[in-house]
C-alpha cells in the first residue's frame, strides 16, 4: 500500500490511510539518543510489545536483504 501514502495528500478531499498499529513510531534513520528513549518508553509498558518487536525484526531483516 505504499501508493496510498503517496496519493493521499493529492486527494481533493479528506483521505484516510490505514496503517499497521504494530509499526513503531520511528523515523527511517534513528539516532542513538532516539533509540535509547524508545527503549526506555518501551520498558515502561508498550501494550503490543511482541507484535511491534516482530515488525521491527522483519524490517531489519528486509533492510539487510536490500
Amino acid at each position: 500500500m505504499p501508493g496510498a501514502l503517496r496519493d493521499a495528500p493529492a486527494h481533493p478531499g479528506p483521505a484516510l490511510v490505514a496503517v499497521n498499529p504494530d509499526e513503531p513510531p520511528l523515523p527511517g534513520k534513528v539516532t542513538y539518543e532516539q533509540a535509547k528513549k524508545f527503549a526506555a518508553s518501551w520498558l515502561k509498558g508498550q501494550p503490543h510489545r511482541a507484535s511491534t518487536a516482530g515488525t521491527l525484526f522483519r524490517d531489519r531483516i528486509q533492510r539487510l536483504r536490500d
